[in-house]
């Protein structure tokens, strides 16, 4: 079922992951707060207009790359790689920064 911009969920939504995966780069763009998608591997599937602007890095230069190696290098230890790994489903808000 496609998704829609007429009810944009907040960030603590109970529906937020599902609408996450069925979503497009312009509804990702349109959240006020940052997404940043990483495939079973941590490349980067998806990074919305918020986490562009806060993090001053174009989604053309990071879709594709590994996350943690290129992209987040500060996420690249045990608390947040290391938890991404470990889950093979990570539906969390991994606050560090």
């Amino acid at each position: 079922m496609p998704v829609t911009a007429t009810v944009l969920p907040w960030f603590d939504s109970p529906d937020l992951l599902p609408w996450l995966e069925a979503a497009d780069a312009t509804l990702l763009d349109l959240l006020p707060f940052g997404v940043v998608r990483l495939d079973r591997a941590g490349c980067v599937t998806a990074y919305n207009a918020y986490e562009s602007e806060r993090a001053g890095l174009r989604p053309a230069t990071v879709m594709g790359r590994p996350f943690f190696s290129t992209v987040g290098i500060c996420g690249n230890n045990p608390l947040v790689a290391g938890r991404y790994a470990a889950e093979p489903r990570l539906d969390a808000l991994l606050d560090y920064v």
